[in-house]
C-alpha cells in the first residue's frame, strides 16, 4: 500500500538538501524585516549538549529502519516502526545498554489492523499507538505487559475531527494531545471518551514555522514538537499553547539528527529517534522554568488614555528572587492576538522597595485592552498572568467634590441631581460623555469623603 506519510517525508528530505545542491535558500526569515514584534529576553543558557553516551545505535542492527515514535518508562525503550511495506510492530531497547529485548516487543499491530504506526505513549499500564492510514485514522490502545489489543481505550474521533495525519502522541493522563504533519498543529481530546477538546489545541506550529510537526513531548508545562524538516524542536507553553523558544533544542542538525520523529524525555534527557540514521539521538533538556507561577493582576485603573495597574508577586519562583517585572497590552479587539501583536513594556518594576504598580500612558481614550504582567528571575521569564481588561477614559475623571469645599456631602449630591442626564464633564466621573447611573454609582462610593 502506498503510504501518503512517507512520500512527504522524502520529498522534504529532497527539499532539504536542494540549497546545498543548487545553492540557494527555500526559506525567508520570518517577517519582511526578519523582525519579531515582541521583544526576547534569552530566557536560558544555550541550549541543548549532545549526550552521546546514552544515544541507542542498535537499530539499524535489528531491522528497526523506519523509527517513530518512542516511548520509556526509564528501563526500556518502546520505538514503533512505520517501514514502508515492512514491520507495523514496536520494537523494544535496554534503555541502559540500548541492547535489544525482543521478549517486549509489541507484534500485535498487524493483526489489529494498525498498519501504519506513528506516535506511542503510555501510563505504564496501557500503550497507545496512532496510526495514519490512507483512511480511518485513529488511535490504538494495547495492554502494556501483554501486549493485548484493549480496543475499549481506543481513540476513534481523529477522521472526524480532521486529524488525517497524526504523528507524535503525548498525555497527562487527562488529555490526549495528536501531532498532525498535514495541518501543522496539535489537536486535543479526552482520554476517558475520546471526545474533542479543541480548547486545548496548540494552533501556533504554522507561525512559528513548525511545518512538519512529528513527536511530541510534556513535562506538563511545556509542550516539545520535533520537526522533520527543520532538524529543530520546538517549544511551547502546554497553555495556552503559545511559543517559547528560550527552550527550543536547537542542536539536531549539528550532530546530524537531520530527520527527528519520535522524543521522549525523562526530564533531564531528551531522547530523538532519526528515522534516516536509524538510532536515537541524547540531548541535555533545557532547564526547567525559574517562575513557576504568573503574578496576579489586583487592580486596573482608566485613566485618560491611559491605565494603571497593580498586582501581586508569583506564589512559586522555584526559590529565586524577582528582579523585575514585565508588562504587554493589546486592544481587546485586535482580530489576532499572536505574541508579536502584544505591545511589550519591559522592567515595568525592578528590585527595590516600591510597590507592584505601574502606569501605561498614550493610549487610545475610549478603547478596551487586554493587559498582562510576568516576573523576571535572573535572566529567565516567567509565564504571562492571566489576561485583564480595562477601557480607557475619553476624558479626564472628574471629581465628586463639586463644589470644592474638600468633602464630598449632600451639597454636592444636590448639584449632582441637577446634571443628571446632562453631558456636563463635571459630573461625568467615568468619561462616557453623559452623567447616568454609572456616575450616581461612583458619586455614591466618594459620599462622606
Amino acid at each position: 500500500m502506498m503510504h501518503i506519510v512517507w512520500q512527504r517525508r522524502h520529498i522534504a528530505w529532497i527539499l532539504v538538501f536542494m540549497p546545498a545542491i543548487f545553492g540557494y535558500s527555500l526559506t525567508g526569515n520570518g517577517g519582511e524585516d526578519g523582525s519579531v514584534g515582541e521583544s526576547q529576553k534569552m530566557t536560558l543558557a544555550a541550549c541543548c549538549d549532545r549526550d552521546p553516551g546514552k544515544d541507542i545505535n542498535t537499530l539499524g542492527a535489528a531491522g528497526n529502519d523506519e523509527p517513530e515514535g518512542i516511548w520509556s518508562d526509564g528501563t526500556t525503550m518502546w520505538v514503533a516502526d512505520d517501514q514502508f511495506g515492512g514491520d507495523e510492530k514496536i520494537y523494544a531497547y535496554a534503555m541502559a545498554s540500548g541492547d535489544r529485548d525482543p521478549g517486549k516487543d509489541f507484534d500485535t499491530l498487524d493483526d489489529a489492523g494498525n498498519g501504519e504506526p506513528e506516535g506511542i505513549w503510555s501510563d505504564g499500564t496501557t500503550m497507545w499507538v496512532a496510526d495514519d492510514p490512507w483512511f480511518g485514522e485513529k488511535i490504538f490502545a494495547y495492554t502494556l505487559a501483554t501486549r493485548a489489543r484493549d480496543p475499549d481505550k481506543d481513540i476513534n474521533t481523529l477522521e472526524a475531527a480532521a486529524n488525517d495525519n497524526p504523528e507524535g502522541i503525548w498525555s497527562d493522563g487527562s488529555t490526549m494531545w495528536v501531532a498532525d504533519m498535514s495541518d501543522e498543529k496539535i489537536y486535543a481530546y479526552t482520554m476517558a471518551t475520546g471526545a474533542r477538546d479543541s480548547g486545548k489545541d496548540i494552533n501556533t506550529l504554522d507561525e512559528a514555522g513548525n511545518d512538519d510537526p512529528t513527536g511530541i513531548w510534556s513535562d506538563g508545562t511545556t509542550m516539545w514538537v520535533a520537526d522533520g524538516s527543520d532538524a529543530r524542536i520546538y517549544a511551547y507553553s502546554l497553555t495556552p499553547g503559545v511559543r517559547d523558544p528560550g527552550k527550543d533544542i536547537d542542536t539536531l542538525d549539528d550532530a546530524g539528527n537531520d530527520s527527528p520523529t519520535g522524543i521522549w524525555s525523562d526530564g533531564t534527557t531528551m531522547w530523538v529517534a532519526d528515522d534516516f540514521d536509524h538510532k536515537i539521538y541524547a540531548y541535555d533538556m533545557p532547564p526547567p522554568s525559574t517562575a513557576t507561577t504568573a503574578p496576579t493582576i489586583h487592580s486596573l485603573t482608566a485613566g485618560r488614555g491611559s491605565f494603571t495597574i497593580t498586582w501581586a508577586a508569583p506564589s512559586s519562583t522555584g526559590g529565586s528572587v524577582v528582579t523585575a517585572y514585565d508588562l504587554r497590552y493589546i486592544a481587546s479587539n485586535a482580530p489576532d492576538k499572536a505574541d508579536a501583536n502584544w505591545t511589550v513594556v519591559d522592567d515595568i518594576w525592578t528590585t527595590g522597595s516600591g510597590a507592584l504598580s505601574y502606569g501605561v500612558t498614550g493610549l487610545t481614550g475610549g478603547r478596551r485592552y487586554d493587559v498582562q504582567v510576568r516576573a523576571v528571575i535572573g535572566s529567565g521569564e516567567g509565564p504571562w498572568s492571566v489576561a485583564h481588561a480595562v477601557t480607557t477614559m475619553v476624558r479626564a475623571p472628574a471629581t465628586t467634590d463639586f463644589n470644592g469645599d474638600g468633602r464630598t456631602d449632600f451639597i454636592d449630591f444636590f448639584l449632582f441631581a441637577d446634571a443628571f442626564g446632562s453631558t456636563d464633564p463635571r459630573f461625568d466621573l467615568d468619561g462616557n460623555g453623559r452623567v447616568d447611573f454609572a456616575d450616581f454609582f461612583r458619586f455614591v462610593d466618594a459620599f462622606g469623603t
